[in-house]
């Protein structure tokens, strides 16, 4: 069973709509999505301004959704946010706002959690037990700074 230019178009436009209402998403997620439907370049970039002017293409708010979600189920620190942000094309002004919705005190508390949780997982005489939270936690995207205060208090 064939579709005719309208019915494809109708049908991609629905389920793109379907693809943006199921969670907050980025241009380049979305455009990634168009580009896979063979969609001309102009009909993409219609739909793209169509979807950011019914709100259903907010940078803005995925970039705060992001960081909220990241953070909090993640256990991401900023660096690591901040990175993927920049992967998916949002703007530096966008990425500082966002990442402002990370509250110090619950930053902290994070990064103490960590570093709790993977000592817990280390041996007590285990020489290099320093260094591997550390590694630990900069691989989740924490401020060496932030990690050292931490690690001084907590072990």
């Amino acid at each position: 069973m064939g579709y005719n230019k309208k019915e494809y178009f109708e049908k991609q436009k629905d389920a793109i709509i379907n693809f943006c209402l199921f969670r907050n998403r980025c241009k380049s997620e979305v455009k990634r999505k168009l580009q896979a439907t063979k969609l001309h370049k102009e009909t993409i970039n219609l739909l793209l301004r169509d979807l950011a002017g019914v709100g259903l293409l907010d940078e803005s708010k995925f970039a705060k959704s992001f960081v909220k979600g990241k953070f909090k189920y993640n256990k991401w620190g900023r660096n690591m946010i901040i990175y993927h942000l920049k992967l998916k094309n949002i703007s530096q002004n966008i990425i500082s706002t966002a990442i402002k919705e990370i509250k110090e005190e619950d930053y902290i508390l994070s990064a103490r959690e960590l570093i709790k949780a993977k000592a817990k997982t280390l041996d007590k005489n285990d020489p290099k037990k320093r260094r591997k939270i550390i590694t630990h936690l900069i691989q989740k995207g924490y401020e060496v700074d932030i990690i050292q205060k931490e690690l001084g208090e907590n072990i």
